[in-house]
């Protein structure tokens, strides 16, 4: 008799809540909600005050408090893939690029003061030496530089014949002068005053995925695919320091605020630490999954970031180890919801990830790993008969047990697994 109001209340309020949880399917990311993205990240930079700046393509900016893990600002590009930001201190301004778009935003209030449309994605770019604005490279080949009271370019150059991503630009010490590697493997010299001069420093190193000036802004990191080296290259006379080959080809680079050490991301699924005045590795760190996101250092040099495909993973430099590690099951979109009981939910994330979760604090119960992505999922309650289909088209059935309700968690779903066309 005590139990009748309490379960005429879930009998109400349970459809409502499924209603929710459906409208908010692709927004729904379970689990510890500390650095999390809800798609890849893209970018990061540890900023001064003690946060974390982000960008991911999840369509937000983030600013993080470091210590608390939660979000300070949410900058919202409505949908956009976000690839790159830079924050402006002097300005309390925070530039952002994204999906043909330079975005000027507030980094105190999250307002947005100011963007400039671009034909091409923007994907990365740098602010000028002056300070009066800054230089893009866009998707369609193009080099073009911003003042910030200007709606136009005032500089606008293809690099060469091609239509190429431009991967990275840079400002010289020496300005008006950039530097810009295209998806051809080529590192350009541009003079903004001087139109249609352009030198051409490297040639066919293969893709560049990643170019980062130190923060003395003497010396370059060029990272390329073909030979799987980084190269460290001196700004000012623009001579060739030293080269590394790694084991796999190395897609991202970042500078320890001292300038003396890279942290490198590897195809290997490895972070490696290299010393910036040699080349040599000082150490690895082992990377959950795939290892080509970004990475960014702590203000003080002792934490390495590490973006994974939706978390941001923490490292201690000085030990190498990875702190919280209690990462969450789901690092990926939740793609399916499947209420078993006003208690647990069961989800399937986009790479295959079976979690069944307690509603009552967000705890995971149970976990499987399927490794392919599901498309559609039929439950039968009558059953407890799980009915998924996966990218392939093949069809798989769990049959859910009771005792698997009651395991700890990580413990996978004991059940019967079938696929078959």
């Amino acid at each position: 008799m005590h139990d009748g109001p309490r379960s005429l209340c879930w009998a109400l309020a349970w459809p409502l809540l499924l209603s929710h949880l459906r409208a908010r399917l692709q927004d729904v990311t379970l689990g510890d909600p500390r650095f999390r993205h809800l798609d890849r990240v893209t970018y990061l930079e540890a900023l001064p005050e003690g946060e974390l700046l982000s960008c991911s393509r999840d369509g937000t900016t983030r600013i993080w408090d470091l210590e608390t893990g939660q979000t300070r600002l949410l900058l919202d590009h409505g949908g956009r893939d976000v690839w790159n930001a830079r924050p402006l201190p002097a300005r309390q301004e925070i530039l952002t690029s994204d999906s043909r778009r330079m975005v000027l935003w507030n980094s105190r209030t999250g307002e947005k003061l100011r963007e400039w449309t671009t034909e091409n994605d923007c994907l990365q770019f740098d602010l000028t030496r002056d300070g009066k604005g800054f230089v893009v490279g866009d998707a369609d080949g193009f080099l073009r530089a911003y003042r910030w009271d200007q709606d136009q370019p005032y500089y606008q150059e293809k690099l060469n014949g091609k239509a190429d991503w431009i991967y990275t630009t840079l400002a010289l010490p020496q300005r008006p002068k950039v530097l810009a590697g295209n998806k051809e493997g080529e590192l350009f010299l541009v003079d903004l005053e001087k139109p249609s001069q352009i030198q051409t420093l490297l040639k066919e190193l293969g893709s560049i995925p990643s170019m980062r000036i130190s923060p003395g802004r003497d010396f370059l990191v060029v990272c390329s695919t073909e030979d799987q080296a980084v190269r460290c290259l001196d700004a000012r006379l623009l001579m060739e320091s030293w080269s590394r080959t790694l084991p796999r080809a190395p897609t991202v680079a970042s500078w320890s605020p001292d300038g003396t050490r890279l942290a490198v991301s590897c195809d290997d699924s490895q972070i490696y630490l290299l010393d910036a005045i040699t080349g040599q590795i000082l150490k690895t760190f082992p990377h959950p999954g795939e290892a080509h996101w970004p990475t960014a250092w702590s203000p003080d040099g002792k934490r390495i970031y590490s973006g994974g495909d939706t978390c941001i993973f923490t490292w201690e430099v000085a030990t190498g180890r990875r702190l919280f590690p209690e990462a969450p099951p789901h690092l990926e979109k939740v793609k399916g919801l499947v209420p078993l009981s006003p208690t647990q939910l069961l989800t399937h994330g986009q790479l295959g990830n079976l979690v069944l979760w307690s509603l009552a604090d967000q705890a995971p119960l149970a976990q499987l790993a399927l490794e392919e992505e599901i498309r559609a999922h039929h439950y039968d309650p009558s059953e407890r008969s799980l009915r998924l289909v996966d990218r392939r088209d093949l069809v798989r059935q769990v049959q859910i047990h009771e005792q698997s309700l009651r395991e700890k968690e990580g413990t996978p779903l004991k059940g019967h697994f079938f696929a078959f066309a």
